[in-house]
């Protein structure tokens, strides 16, 4: 975050959100809202969706899991 801190109530709502992932190419952080099959409905912070495979995001390296 190019140096920037989060506050405490960043953290806490990213630490409720579950898994994330990082899409390393546009640096932007999105959460799984939902997994069907494989699938994934990834939902950025601007409320956007995109969709990819369980399969895509753990085995490119175009995503990476953040803690």
């Amino acid at each position: 975050m190019c140096g920037m801190t989060e506050s405490a109530t960043v953290r806490r709502i990213n630490e409720q959100c579950g898994e994330r992932w990082l899409h390393v190419p546009t640096n932007k952080q999105y959460r799984v809202t939902l997994e069907i099959g494989g699938a994934c409905e990834l939902e950025g912070i601007d409320r956007r969706c995109t969709y990819a495979t369980r399969e895509t995001l753990e085995s490119s390296d175009n995503w990476r899991r953040l803690p």
